[in-house]
């Protein structure tokens, strides 16, 4: 049954990834890519690669909120509630503050202080909880909360001092939204998921062992510190690659997982694999919701999830009366 459920999303997400880029603010039909040169540019240059942007996206963010619920043993966790994201949004946001304008070819000055703050970050809180003793899990979390609530501060500090033009772009970038399109950025997005994605699943049994709580896990013979940390890097990598080039688009790693885990149960061979498709189906079928709704006007696709999150977020609360 799960694997029949899993052939489905792959069969469910080959599908979205080549009907999708010929819907948007005008249906293109395969005759119009070919006889209108203007249409072949939109489809080519813009919308396959938007597509792909998004599914990838969808998925790295979706894993990255299963690595958290999974280490910290709690279905509400994901990568914004511990900061990740906000730290990375600095690091953008100050890049543009103070007019950084150096480059490593496709990856320009914001992008590479979004993923430089979001590990640096996870370092910090690393020496942190190692300087003060904090080793419990709920402790970490609070920790995390606590940097979040900073660095959120720093940001809109930030943005207050910013001229006019430059505080819009921001406030446009800090609710995410699919601006930044380009096959290098694809590559790239997709190097990082290529990179991670193995990795994690090899490393399954032990996310199904701490799933269940940090005792039972050590009881098992896992060294829980270490892979927590390692999860929480690797969970930064993913996220942070997202947020530099798309903003911090919520919420996607805290529904995407619980809806895989509710579906398909507990385990992790089949959670990694349906929280991957499942999350790049839900940000690109999102993002055509943001594209076509109140065309010509486009919305940020992080209004959309950030909406259907709080939804669900609630949905979650109230389930655990």
């Amino acid at each position: 049954m799960k694997k029949s459920k899993l052939i489905t999303l792959f069969l469910g997400s080959i599908i979205l990834l080549i009907i999708l880029p010929f819907f948007g603010q005008q249906l293109v039909s395969i005759s119009d890519v070919f006889s209108q040169n203007e249409l072949q540019y939109v489809f080519v240059h813009y919308r396959l690669p938007r597509v792909i942007i998004s599914f990838l996206a969808g998925a790295m963010l979706a894993l990255g909120g299963l690595l958290f619920q999974s280490i910290f043993a709690n279905v509400l966790a994901t990568p914004y509630t511990l900061g990740i994201s906000s730290a990375a949004s600095l690091g953008a946001i100050l890049a543009i503050y103070l007019n950084l304008s150096f480059s490593l070819g496709i990856v320009d000055s914001p992008v590479l202080l979004a993923v430089l703050f979001s590990m640096i970050f996870v370092i910090i809180l690393y020496l942190i909880s190692r300087q003060q003793k904090i080793f419990e899990t709920s402790k970490i979390l609070l920790l995390g909360i606590a940097l979040n609530f900073l660095c959120t501060s720093i940001v809109l500090y930030l943005q207050f001092r910013l001229d006019y033009l430059n505080s819009f772009k921001i406030m446009h970038w800090l609710v995410g939204s699919m601006q930044n399109i380009s096959y290098e950025v694809a590559l790239l997005m997709l190097v990082v998921a290529i990179i991670c994605l193995p990795f994690i699943f090899l490393k399954r049994q032990e996310l199904d062992l701490l799933s269940l709580g940090e005792e039972f896990a050590l009881s098992k013979g896992v060294e829980v510190k270490q892979v927590q940390w390692l999860f929480i890097i690797i969970s930064s990598l993913l996220v942070g690659t997202v947020t530099a080039f798309l903003g911090p688009i919520a919420f996607v790693g805290l529904i995407i997982p619980n809806i895989a885990r509710m579906w398909l149960g507990a385990k992790h061979s089949v959670l990694i694999i349906a929280s991957f498709l499942l999350g790049g189906m839900m940000l690109s079928l999102a993002d055509l919701f943001s594209r076509v709704v109140f065309a010509p006007v486009e919305m940020p696709v992080g209004i959309f999830t950030a909406f259907l999150g709080a939804l669900f977020f609630l949905y979650m609360v109230l389930q655990k009366k």
